[in-house]
This record gives C-alpha cells, sequence and structure tokens, in this order.
C-alpha cells in the first residue's frame, strides 16, 4: 500500500542510521559513503522494494489505494510500478539523510525514534481511520469507486475484504520475511559498532 510502504522505507532509512550512529554522529562523516547507507540501500534492492512489487502485482487496485485505475490501463500500472520503486528507494534516502542529520547535530537516537513514532501515528490514524475503506477494502477499482465503503466494519473473510483473506495472510507472511532480516541486520550492525 503506497502510503504505508512509503513509510516503511523513510523508517527503515532511520534504522540503518541509528546502527551506525556513533559513526553519522561525527562532523566530518559522509552519510552518503557510509555502510549504514550501503547496507540500507541492498536491504531495500533485495527484500522491501521486491515485497512492495509483490503486492502491486497481486492487489494492483489495493496497492494503489484506488487512486488509479492500473488494473486495466497495464501503460499506466507500468509507471505507476516505475514512480513507486523510485518513491521507495527516494524515502529511504530522505529518511537515512534526515536522521543521520539529526544525529550530527547532536540529537539521539531516542529523538529519532520518538520522531518516528509521531510520524507513524499520523499514518496510523490516515491508514485506520480516515482512509479505512482504502486499507481494507480489497476489489477492482471499478467495483471500489462505484460504491460507498462502511468505516470501521470488519467483515472476516468477506470477498471484498482484506481481515481472513490471503492479503492478510500474504501481509503477514512478509512482514516476517521484511522485517525479521532487518531486525537482524540492526542487531549485527549494532554489534559489531560496539564490539570493543
Amino acid at each position: 500500500m503506497l502510503l504505508f510502504d512509503m513509510m516503511v522505507q523513510v523508517t527503515v532509512g532511520g534504522v540503518f542510521a541509528l546502527r551506525d550512529r556513533e559513526e553519522l554522529a561525527q562532523p566530518a562523516s559522509k552519510p552518503a559513503d557510509s555502510r549504514a547507507f550501503r547496507d540500507g540501500l541492498l536491504y531495500s534492492m533485495l527484500l522491501y522494494v521486491p515485497s512492495a512489487v509483490f503486492f502491486l502485482a497481486a492487489w494492483p487496485a489495493w496497492n494503489s489505494m484506488y487512486l488509479l485505475d492500473i488494473e486495466t490501463r497495464p501503460m499506466w500500472a507500468a509507471w505507476y510500478a516505475l514512480l513507486d520503486t523510485v518513491a521507495l528507494f527516494l524515502c529511504f534516502i530522505g529518511g537515512f539523510l534526515l536522521a543521520a542529520r539529526h544525529l550530527r547535530g547532536g540529537g539521539s537516537a531516542r529523538s529519532v525514534v520518538a520522531r518516528l513514532v509521531a510520524v507513524w501515528l499520523v499514518i496510523w490514524l490516515v491508514l485506520f481511520v480516515i482512509l479505512w475503506g482504502r486499507s481494507f477494502a480489497v476489489t477492482s477499482y471499478t467495483d471500489f469507486v462505484s460504491r460507498e465503503w462502511p468505516r470501521f466494519q470488519v467483515n472476516w473473510g468477506a470477498r471484498d475484504s482484506m481481515f481472513g483473506r490471503p492479503l492478510m495472510w500474504w501481509l503477514l507472511t512478509w512482514m516476517v520475511l521484511d522485517f525479521g532480516p532487518l531486525t537482524l541486520l540492526y542487531r549485527r550492525g549494532r554489534a559489531r559498532v560496539t564490539r570493543p
């Protein structure tokens, strides 16, 4: 899903910056030349962006938040996939550079995490309250725009619901496949940095 994926990539950038925070806090450091930046780009290229492409291919209308009819317009789908991929990498770069800048300015790891949490709270509010239908309805673009979607209705197992349907199970699977390695890379990187 567009908004969620973009914020995840901002967070991934922040996580990799936090991993090597001591190095990035140095005034002479060049964030874009750091190992953390390269590792984060590699993680995004090999894990997160492919998972976003998987969801775009399998559920194009839902993944695009029903903004465009990319299901019936292959050229739009191709352009959307390209722009989505570029946006995801830019979000990673932005998240990384913002966190590195904050650290270099004397900010703490805790304050970087607090800022990410604050932005996530806004994202959750937007996705789970304001855009409820776009977040949890899984249907075609044509069907989505042709009717009303009641808020806060959980239709477990219904044909056009995310709850109890294949999309939900795939999201849970990819959550493990994406965030398990991210956690491992962070922990190994921190162990390398803090090792005496």
